[in-house]
């Protein structure tokens, strides 16, 4: 990921909300961390590079309405994407996916007890699956 400077990406914003080729140098940046954000809430990688390319199309389309409010420019990529991926949820009827690899079991279950065992595991996936949307992307963002 080619690394920009907080003065140069707001420059460069600037500058790509009056020419969309100054766009490259922030879809190069984010790309692979929104993709990756996108894929741990999918079950195929062919969707969340499609929704990948949607949130792209969007904030460029887009990209002359966004305004500097002291949050990141990140922050509304994800929300785009965010958006994004529960329009691809409600649109395909489908039941939203939450990736959860060993690890990431793991390292949740030993900030709640030392003891890593088959019933506090099991228990852990039940009660994540009965989450609100707002609860389960808040776990999301600080283990996944």
């Amino acid at each position: 990921m080619a690394l920009i400077p907080k003065k140069s990406e707001k420059k460069l914003i600037i500058l790509a909300q009056k020419n969309n080729q100054f766009f490259a140098p922030i879809y190069k940046k984010y790309h692979e961390q929104i993709f990756r954000f996108i894929y741990q809430r999918m079950e195929k990688e062919e969707d969340a590079a499609d929704i990948t390319s949607q949130v792209f199309l969007k904030a460029l389309i887009n990209l002359k309405k966004y305004q500097f409010k002291g949050f990141p420019f990140s922050s509304w990529l994800y929300k785009i994407a965010l958006n994004e991926v529960n329009q691809f949820y409600r649109k395909n009827k489908k039941q939203r996916t939450v990736s959860l690899e060993e690890y990431h079991l793991k390292e949740m279950l030993n900030e709640v007890t030392e003891k890593d065992d088959q019933h506090k595991r099991n228990l852990l996936i039940k009660e994540l699956s009965l989450l609100d949307e707002a609860k389960l992307v808040l776990i999301e963002m600080r283990f996944f």
